[in-house]
């Protein structure tokens, strides 16, 4: 399912330029997760009403945004506090 903190996390990476939010193995892994559900949803002989599909469709885009962002994006650096004396 989609959640709204996923779009927010793809509309921030998009804008910072940097892929944060999950680690990029785990954003493949999700793509390939939904991906594969939808693929066996539509293998289904029963299946007779394709608007039944939307909500996994839109799955597979978010987390297929996600990947291509872990592709593009670098992550980001990580800086030390400096008030840890």
């Amino acid at each position: 399912m989609i959640t709204l903190g996923r779009i927010l996390q793809v509309v921030m990476n998009f804008q910072s330029k940097t892929f944060a939010g999950t680690y990029k193995v785990a954003a493949f892994l999700a793509f390939l997760s939904s991906l594969s559900g939808l693929v066996a949803f539509y293998l289904r002989p029963e299946v007779l009403v394709e608007s039944l599909a939307l909500p996994f469709s839109f799955g597979v885009v978010i987390s297929g945004a996600m990947a291509f962002q872990a592709i593009i994006y670098p992550t980001p650096e990580v800086v030390a506090d400096s008030d840890n004396d």
